[in-house]
Parts: structure tokens; sequence; C-alpha cells
């Protein structure tokens, strides 16, 4: 098992060199079964200047050939790619991703703001629990489980400002 990233803050990162994979988590997963969890992923920018429109993930980028990748609880919010603003993902082979329990505030992408996902072969990736502010998932081909995953509109939190995004009752 492992790498584990937890409880981390990585914030205005900024890839403007070359293809722009992953500006705040890069994982090219071959054998690990890496977990991402509470984190603060903000801010981020994948842009590339040697194939423009081809940047992908802003905050996590993900590629996994056979193994199992987690993540959950994290705030990925305001990060930037032409795909997969929030998080970028290829499963290839037998491997599974799970995103759950994260929020994905205002992320920006060309294709799948918050979340772009594709799954060849036996993969699969499953999204469920999330709290989408602002766009949402792009599936490219995957068998995908999207289930319990609220949407809202900015004017619906209490105080994003301190970032207490717990829904307005009034």
């Amino acid at each position: 098992s492992g790498p584990f990233i937890t409880n981390n803050v990585i914030e205005n990162c900024v890839l403007d060199k070359g293809i722009g994979r992953g500006a705040g988590i890069y994982v090219n997963n071959s054998g690990y079964v890496p977990s991402m969890l509470g984190n603060q992923i903000v801010n981020n920018t994948a842009r590339s200047t040697v194939a423009p429109g081809q940047s992908r993930g802003g905050g996590i980028f993900i590629t996994s050939k056979v193994t199992s990748t987690l993540v959950t609880e994290n705030i990925i919010d305001l990060n930037v790619s032409d795909v997969g603003g929030g998080i970028y993902n290829k499963n290839l082979g037998s491997s599974t991703l799970a995103i759950e329990r994260n929020d994905f505030r205002l992320n920006e992408a060309t294709d799948g703001a918050a979340i772009f996902t594709t799954s060849f072969s036996n993969s699969s990736t499953t999204i469920v629990n999330n709290l989408f502010v602002g766009a949402g998932i792009n599936d490219g081909t995957s068998p995908l489980d999207a289930g319990g995953n609220r949407h809202a509109a900015p004017g619906q939190f209490r105080d994003p400002a301190r970032f207490d995004f717990h829904l307005r009752t009034d």
C-alpha cells in the first residue's frame, strides 16, 4: 500500500512549461495503492506550452495500470487545466479509482471542470458522495458509478469566504 498524501495544503502551483500534467499532485501508478486524504488542493494551474489545449489535471493527474487509487475527503478548489480541472484520471489495465466525499468548487476546464475520467479494459471509476459547486463530471469512456453526489450553486452556502460550505436553510 501507499504512498499516502494526507492533510496537506497544495496551492498556487503552476505548470506552464512542457506538457502540463498534474500541477498539484501527479500520480503515475503501476504497482502501489496511493491514497489522497484530507488535503486542500487549491488554485493550481496546468497549461501546456508545447501542445496547447492538451494540459491535464490542474489539481490532480492520475494514470494507473493495475492497482486502486483512493481520493477522499479533500477540498479541490479553483484549479485550472484544459481537461480535468480538478482531477484528470486515466485507468488502464485492471485499475480502479474511488473518488469519495470530496468538495469540488469552481474548478475550470474545457472538458471535465471538476473531474474528467476515462477507463479501459477492466478498469472502473466510482464517484460517490461528493459536493460539486460549478461544473461537474465528464466521463470519457468509463464504467461509472456516480451516486449520492450533490450539485450546488455558489449562492447556496452559509459563508464561503470563511470556507463554511454548509447549505443555507433560508
